[in-house]
C-alpha cells in the first residue's frame, strides 16, 4: 500500500549585506530551493534602503508551507566590521518577522556553528566547505551557500534529536493581540485586544 509521506522543510539563513544565503532543505536533507542576494553599496543612497531591499527578498520565508525550523547566522561578537549597524539592523528585521509570522527560528552564533559542524569554533570558509564536502559529499561553489546549508542541516538534525533551541511557539502565542483605536480626542491609543 503506498503511504503518502508529507514533506517538512527546514531553512538556514546566513545573513549579509553583500551575499544573503537562504537554503532550504527537506526531512532528507536534500535542498530544495537556494537563494543568493548580492547587494551593493554603491546601488543604494542610504543603508536603510539597502536593508529594505534584501529584507523585501527574504521575507517569503514564512509562507513556507510545512516550515518546521528557520536557523539564522548571529553576528560574530567580535566583529569591527563598520557595516555592524547595518548588519544588525537587518537580523532584527529578519528575526522580527519571523517572531511576528508565529515561526519557530533560533539565532546561531558563527563560532557554535563551526563547532557542531567542524568541531572547531574557529573553523574559516574553506575548512567549512571541505567538511561539507567530506560530511554530505556536497561541494559547495559559495561559502555563504554553504553556511545557510550547515545551519539548516543543524536544524535538521536537532529536529531529529529532539533539541529545541527555536524560540518556542508558545511564547509567540501567549503575546497577546494588540490593537489600533484612535481617540475622540485624534490621541493613537494601542490597547489589548478582549
Amino acid at each position: 500500500m503506498f503511504e503518502y509521506k508529507k514533506e517538512i522543510f527546514f531553512c538556514g539563513i546566513d545573513p549579509s549585506l553583500t551575499a544573503n544565503a537562504i537554503v532550504l532543505i527537506n526531512q532528507d536533507g536534500e535542498i530544495v530551493e537556494k537563494k543568493l542576494i548580492s547587494t551593493d553599496r554603491d546601488m543604494y543612497l542610504c543603508p536603510e534602503q539597502r536593508i529594505l531591499d534584501i529584507f523585501d527578498q527574504m521575507k517569503f520565508i514564512p509562507n513556507i508551507v510545512r516550515l518546521e525550523a528557520v536557523y539564522v547566522e548571529g553576528l560574530s561578537f567580535m566583529s569591527t566590521s563598520p557595516t555592524l549597524f547595518e548588519r544588525c539592523a537587518l537580523l532584527y528585521m529578519l528575526t522580527t518577522h519571523l517572531f511576528k509570522k508565529d515561526i519557530r527560528y533560533s539565532v546561531i552564533p558563527p563560532t557554535s556553528l563551526k563547532k557542531w559542524h567542524t568541531t572547531d569554533g574557529h573553523a574559516d570558509k574553506d575548512l567549512m566547505m571541505k567538511v561539507a564536502k567530506c560530511r554530505w559529499n556536497i561541494d559547495f561553489k559559495d561559502d555563504n551557500i554553504c553556511d545557510a546549508y550547515c545551519l539548516a542541516m543543524m536544524a535538521l538534525e536537532d529536529y531529529k534529536n529532539g533539541i529545541d533551541r527555536n524560540i518556542p511557539k508558545e511564547v509567540t502565542r501567549k503575546r497577546k493581540q494588540k490593537k489600533t483605536k484612535i481617540k475622540d480626542n485624534g490621541v493613537l491609543q494601542i490597547e489589548p485586544n478582549t
